[in-house]
């Protein structure tokens, strides 16, 4: 009586890995082409293979990958990633799954409030804080970013410029998928800085972004100079925003 694959299934599991050992060491300019992506090899500063490669993109995004040998034996492509902007960190493991979207799991993104806000088109406001996001899992389809969960804190909000700069407290984010789409919520922690605001992101790429503002009784005089320029005044020491636009497809 025998046990276990038949020999067929044994030579097919050989065979997988055989040609799975050879991609792995493919040059990724190579594996590009091959796969129609020629575009990508022309757009950005690529380095290494398939197994680890490293790119440098015209927007000053640089990106260092490395390969997991396991996900590619089944016929996907994943592992490591790190990509960063300046002080903007993001990592996590990543896998093209079997639909063509790209998913990305246990990811950390750190950043800073000031050039992250100024991205989502705000103007300079004085404000600043750290960012750290944690348990991040996304989805993009189609260059879009469909699906997104993780939660987080903006630490030591400050407001005003240099050494007239004050503390204003730390913020709360949360990330879910709703059914129109993802949307990060932040609320302040009760400092002197009152802060309610919600970020939805659609299929499309559009984004909205908008909330309240405002002065707690008591809180530095300097807040009442920053919170125009967040806003419209809606009551005393009190600004709505409303932000609009279209974020990047890759």
């Amino acid at each position: 009586m025998t046990t276990g694959l038949p020999r067929w299934a044994w030579g097919a599991a050989l065979a997988a890995s055989f040609v799975a050992g050879l991609t792995y060491h493919l040059p990724l300019r190579v594996a590009l082409r091959l796969a129609g992506a020629g575009t990508v090899v022309e757009r950005a500063a690529l380095e290494g293979s398939v197994a680890g490669w490293r790119a440098r993109l015209a927007d000053g995004v640089e990106v260092r990958f490395v390969a997991n040998p396991l996900v590619l034996v089944t016929g996907r492509y994943g592992g490591r990633i790190e990509a960063s902007r300046g002080a903007a960190r993001l990592t996590g493991a990543v896998v093209r799954r079997w639909d063509g979207a790209i998913a990305l799991s246990d990811g950390t993104l750190s950043a800073g409030l000031a050039p992250l806000a100024t991205t989502l088109g705000m103007p300079p406001s004085m404000l600043d804080g750290a960012l750290v996001l944690d348990g991040v899992a996304a989805t993009w389809q189609s260059g879009a970013l469909t699906e997104l969960e993780c939660t987080g804190t903006v630490s030591g909000v400050r407001g005003g410029a240099g050494a007239e700069a004050i503390a204003l407290g730390d913020l709360d984010v949360a990330c879910a998928t709703e059914p129109g789409g993802p949307a990060v919520k932040v609320v302040d922690r009760g400092g002197p800085l009152a802060f309610d605001a919600e970020l939805r992101l659609a299929a499309d790429g559009r984004f909205l972004l908008a909330g309240n503002a405002g002065a707690r009784p008591g809180a530095p005089p300097v807040l009442a100079q920053v919170l125009p320029m967040l806003g419209r005044s809606s009551g005393p020491d009190q600004v709505s925003f409303r932000y609009a636009g279209e974020l990047p497809r890759f």
